[in-house]
């Protein structure tokens, strides 16, 4: 139906070296994938598990201009996140929005009104170009000041004893960040790139330089999906893993010089504790902080920050984390209003941070590192060339990053014969499905109301909103699918308290068969909204395993065990819930 598509085609990568291939599919490596292949390199990506699975989902779903690297005096960083956040929400627009972020301050508060006002007006000053060529729905006021009057009345359950006022500040806030790092995905495939999800790398073959150093001849991969394993060769390997990083050095008898300080956050996702458009950010009386972000219809609480030492694979939210955002809220807020009850789904990630010996992972560095594994030996034996692994980051800055590690590809002799076809890098490259870089969301979608409505079969106001919210310009295959098949405008969850995203029975047909989709996870948790805000019900989870079961082939025994790992999944992340105390 569609030409451009995330497909699993292994017999293209067979009788072929390609210049670049990166393993992991995080928002790091797609990145790369994408900056690689828009500069004209062949360029292949694996990735374990699905796109934007663990880390690149696990966000405050902001994309954000660093206000808190003020605080260890980073003001490169907070350039290059605002500059980034400019150009990310330039190129995506249909799935980034304005949000406001008040910050109420109390008398005898440890950050008072002082240092606030001080840090908001070097972040101002930072970011003094922050709109330019930026469409009028996405251009971001300077912050500002509200009296403690105003706040109490447009958001009344801010405690008021104390209360001075607050300053508001504002960011971009991404509305499916699962969605987002899938149309960078498509946009490296719309560059020519291959990527393939659910395909481990189960070892390196490695050989000799006239030197003494290694290289590595080729990856061997395996298709999790048959079971069938692939040989791919490529002058240039990229470990963009993420919290991997330690474990993939391992498959190429690697002992790093470098190693990440990793460490985990959690989010929980609750029916709305305000009714508001603008997000809140507490400092409490032990100097931490917390937020209530309005998303999706409901409230994102955040966000925690703790040493973790174990393997990725095995991480789930820890009780402690829970409790301490739990007794945030409670004892921050009056009346304490959140009860177990209201918390829908909780979130866990790990930060791949560069390690640099500081007491507490808070205070690490977001920067990202790149370490050229040829060179960061003593001598050429220990060293392996054309090997490059990429440590930190993070979501906003996740195109720079993608651009500065090509740049130091290209720099490599192994792609020494590539130098003279490479096209210069473009910062204004919009994704796949962007209405146009710098161009208003607002106005597209006024656009497509219009045009929506000489359809075959047109879709309800609601249906049609999320749809453009999530796919931009793409949302017409989802309404040539409903053209051809009306039953597939059908609902995919009903209304559950108004709380579950406007999703039609098309957009599993799209996961499936243009986006990749291999499992019931894939669609609920990342295809779609609905598995994002919450746990879906039984009922749910049911009827989209038997749609797309009539899509894959999958039979009975297939299609129990896709719920039987989605319920799983769910019951390991919410199992906290049952050990919370009021």
């Amino acid at each position: 139906m569609h030409e451009l598509r995330l497909s699993r085609d292994f017999n293209r990568t067979r009788d072929r070296t390609f210049d670049v291939a990166i393993v992991g599919g995080g928002i790091t490596g797609v990145a790369i994938a994408r900056e690689a292949a828009a500069r004209g390199l062949d360029v292949c990506l694996v990735e374990k598990n699905d796109f934007g699975w663990f880390t690149s989902s696990a966000t405050s779903k902001l994309l954000h201009g660093g206000l808190r690297y003020l605080e260890h005096y980073e003001f490169g960083l907070v350039r290059e996140s605002i500059a980034e956040r400019r150009r990310v929400g330039n190129a995506s627009s249909h799935l980034v929005r304005e949000l406001g972020i008040r910050i109420p301050v109390y008398r005898g508060q440890k950050v008072g009104r002082f240092q606030l006002k001080l840090g908001f007006l070097i972040y101002d000053a930072l970011a003094w170009d922050r709109n330019k060529g930026v469409a009028e729905d996405l251009r971001l006021p300077r912050h500002n000041w509200l009296s403690a009057g105003r706040l109490s009345q447009m958001v009344p359950a801010v405690p008021s004893a104390n209360l001075r006022g607050a300053f508001t500040y504002y960011e971009y806030q991404s509305v499916h960040p699962e969605r987002l790092t899938l149309d960078w995905a498509l946009t490296a495939v719309r560059a020519g790139a291959l990527l393939f999800n659910h395909t481990r790398l189960e070892r390196f073959e490695m050989g000799k330089e006239p030197d003494g150093s290694r290289r590595i001849d080729a990856a061997i991969v395996k298709d999790l999906e048959s079971g069938s394993e692939h040989t791919l060769r490529a002058r240039v390997f990229v470990n963009a893993s993420g919290p991997w990083m330690e474990e993939v050095l391992g498959l190429a008898g690697n002992q790093p010089g470098h190693r990440l300080s990793k460490s985990t956050g959690i989010h929980f996702v609750t029916r709305p504790l305000f009714n508001h458009d603008h997000g809140l950010l507490f400092y409490t009386k032990d100097g931490g902080t917390f937020f209530v972000i309005p998303w999706q219809g409901h409230s994102l609480i955040g966000l925690t920050d703790a040493p973790y030492e174990g393997s990725p694979d095995d991480v789930v939210p820890r009780q402690f984390e829970v409790e301490q955002i739990y007794s945030y809220v409670n004892e921050t807020l009056p009346g304490r209003p959140l009860r177990p009850d209201m918390i829908r789904n909780i979130i866990v990630g790990i930060r791949p941070l560069v390690f640099s010996g500081e007491k507490t992972t808070r205070a690490a560095s977001r920067k990202f590192e790149i370490y050229d594994h040829g060179h960061e030996h003593h001598s050429a034996e220990e060293g392996i060339r054309g090997f490059v692994s990429v440590a930190g980051g993070k979501w906003t800055t996740s195109r720079r990053l993608g651009h500065d590690v090509v740049e130091e590809l290209l720099h490599k002799s192994e792609l020494a014969g590539r130098r003279t076809n490479i096209r210069p890098s473009d910062r204004r490259y919009p994704v796949v499905g962007s209405c146009g870089y710098g161009e208003s969301a607002r106005d597209y979608l006024a656009y497509a109301r219009e045009q929506a409505r000489s359809r075959k079969h047109p879709v309800d106001e609601d249906v049609l909103k999320q749809l453009v919210q999530s796919y931009g310009t793409r949302h017409t295959e989802i309404l040539d699918r409903i053209d051809q098949d009306p039953d597939l405008a059908a609902p995919i969850e009903a209304a559950n308290e108004g709380l579950a995203p406007h999703e039609v029975l098309a957009q599993i047909d799209q996961a499936i068969e243009a986006e990749s989709a291999q499992s019931l996870d894939d669609i609920v948790r990342r295809r779609l909204l609905l598995g994002t805000v919450g746990r879906p019900t039984d009922e749910t989870l049911a009827r989209i395993a038997s749609h797309a079961a009539r899509l894959t082939g999958w039979d009975e025994k297939r299609r129990e065990r896709e719920i039987e790992q989605v319920v799983e999944f769910y019951r390991r992340a919410l199992e906290p819930l049952k050990h919370l105390r009021d």
